[in-house]
């Protein structure tokens, strides 16, 4: 992706799982994403079965500005 002049730059993440008869949803959106916005987030999910824990990680790479400039 690129980002243009005026964008706002978002992070929507979704997730879906468990039994098709009970499947959850959950997502989480950063708007705007920052670069301090960036390190792991956990998801953690309880039920009467037991539980479940996932981490995903999120990078923010800054752009040069003098390469923007001269785009």
């Amino acid at each position: 992706t690129e980002e243009l002049p005026g964008d706002r730059v978002n992070m929507a993440v979704q997730v879906r799982g468990g039994p098709s008869k009970h499947e959850g949803i959950g997502w989480v959106l950063i708007n705007p994403l920052m670069k301090e916005d960036e390190g792991i987030y956990q998801c953690h999910a309880t039920n009467m079965a037991g539980e479940a824990h996932a981490d995903g990680s999120i990078t923010v790479i800054e752009e040069n500005k003098s390469e923007k400039a001269s785009l």
